[in-house]
């Protein structure tokens, strides 16, 4: 149970690290909508390279567009941070941009969620 204690306390602190950074520090410092916004009308196609495209490009909050800073910069504050208190990681450059790099490639996922589960027919739901 010790074990699985430092693993749920590493996740949550991640998580809190990162969404404090991530969605509400860097986007009210640069003024930016840390949202994703569905595009429910567009072909498929057009929406899959949204969900990818919002990952490093968004909406400010005075509706232009703006290099997404609470992804871009917040994945690496997040990372770095992590370091500090990760048990077991390799803390060098090489490893952290490995890292960085992941997290990248992996953020579109979430927004894939938010994307096209709502429009899923009602039977492959879990409502």
């Amino acid at each position: 149970m010790t074990g699985f204690g430092r693993d749920v306390g590493v996740s949550y602190t991640e998580d809190i690290t990162g969404q404090f950074f991530g969605v509400f520090l860097i986007p009210s410092i640069v003024h930016q909508d840390p949202h994703y916004h569905r595009m429910p009308t567009a072909s498929i196609p057009h929406r899959v390279g949204h969900a990818i495209y919002q990952v490093v490009w968004t909406r400010g909050d005075n509706g232009k567009r703006m290099v997404n800073y609470g992804d871009v910069v917040g994945f690496a504050i997040d990372g770095e941070i992590g370091n500090f208190y990760v048990p077991g990681r390799r803390t060098n450059l090489p490893a952290s941009a490995e890292r960085y790099g992941i997290t990248l490639a992996l953020a579109p996922t979430e927004n894939f969620i938010t994307e096209f589960v709502p429009t899923l027919p009602a039977e492959f739901t879990f409502a």
